[in-house]
């Protein structure tokens, strides 16, 4: 009933032959169809303002208006991630990410993840599993998982995407969106008994699930007139956004419909190579670099890449006891997740 896709640039060939040997294989050995998905470059997607690209065939993408946020505009967004429970950011962090326009790596990696849902969608399957080429099952510590344990976290990420949304189905939940791996940023709304949570505000993209409604859903939004880090874009959709413009644009795009019905694995298990490092550049203890990487035995040699920064930030949050009443979610997912809890 599902499947599985990954992005990935062509030009990172050390990414595909990790992502080959890593979950790619694995997942096929579970009968899971995989497809790689050829991400865009800031050269293939014109860029409106710009000239050249449009290697994506499509007509140009223009970053969201207006997102460099001024100082006192930064100020008030400090304001509401605290409101919402959420760590109050550091100011030169907020900048970093919210001071500044939409990068052209931003606009890529949007329309590189859109080329994905139509391909998702185009295969008729009830679900798809979307992956970025960092995506591991290595452990929080960081740790490079043998071939054996490789295998066995694949399974159980799998395992558990198709129990749950068997689950849903058998029980009548409609959702759209899944999440396998993510940065808590706001509380969790749980489903006791269950595997998963109504997930409270989420940074990262590279393990998440959409159902055929949700990547439907996800085609119909005017993304490309309004690109925006995907990190952004997906808990605008079911979650209140911080930032007051982007969650007036969620509602506008919407059109009048129902904000999305997130849900969320209980316990992370798809991990992102550069989140989990202390620098961002997949250096850490026990896994120190993307060449080291290819000491483990779960891949071939790779030749040492160049690995850019990345472009958003990967804070974990604590997690809060509890949400603030004026931003408790009010989402579909909500309450289907008292139906689970009831059931």
């Amino acid at each position: 009933a599902g499947s599985a896709s990954v992005v990935n640039l062509a030009s990172r060939a050390d990414r595909r032959r990790w992502v080959e040997a890593s979950c790619a294989t694995a997942l096929r050995e579970l009968g899971v169809e995989v497809r790689l998905v050829d991400a865009c470059s800031p050269e293939d997607v014109r860029i409106s303002g710009e000239g050249g690209g449009g290697g994506d065939g499509s007509s140009a993408w223009r970053p969201f208006a207006g997102w460099a946020l001024g100082a006192a505009q930064l100020e008030r967004l400090c304001d509401a991630w605290e409101a919402m429970g959420m760590p109050r950011p550091a100011d030169a962090e907020l900048r970093t990410y919210h001071g500044r326009a939409v990068s052209a790596r931003e606009v890529a990696c949007a329309a590189s993840h859109r080329r994905a849902w139509e391909g998702g969608l185009a295969t008729g399957h009830d679900y798809v599993l979307f992956l970025e080429d960092d995506a591991s099952v290595a452990g929080a510590s960081g740790e490079v998982p043998s071939a054996a344990d490789n295998r066995r976290g694949w399974a159980r990420a799998w395992g558990t995407l198709q129990r749950q949304a068997s689950l849903l189905a058998a029980r009548g939940v409609a959702w759209d969106l899944l999440y396998l791996g993510r940065h808590r940023l706001a509380c969790d709304s749980a489903a006791e008994g269950e595997a998963l949570v109504v997930p409270g505000f989420s940074s990262c993209a590279h393990a998440y699930a959409l159902s055929r409604r949700g990547m439907r859903r996800l085609l119909e939004l005017p993304l490309q007139s309004a690109a925006m880090p995907v990190d952004e874009l997906l808990p605008a959709l079911y979650a209140p956004h911080p930032r007051a413009d982007v969650a007036a644009w969620a509602r506008e795009a919407l059109r009048g419909t129902d904000p999305f019905a997130a849900f969320a694995a209980r316990d992370d298990l798809v991990h992102q190579l550069e989140s989990l490092s202390d620098d961002g550049k997949g250096n850490w203890p026990g896994l120190p670099s993307w060449a080291q990487l290819a000491r483990s035995d779960i891949r071939p040699d790779l030749p040492p890449p160049t690995q850019p920064p990345p472009d958003r930030h990967r804070r974990r949050a604590p997690e809060p006891s509890s949400l603030p009443a004026a931003f408790a979610p009010n989402w579909p997912a909500a309450d289907a997740a008292a139906g689970l809890r009831a059931a």
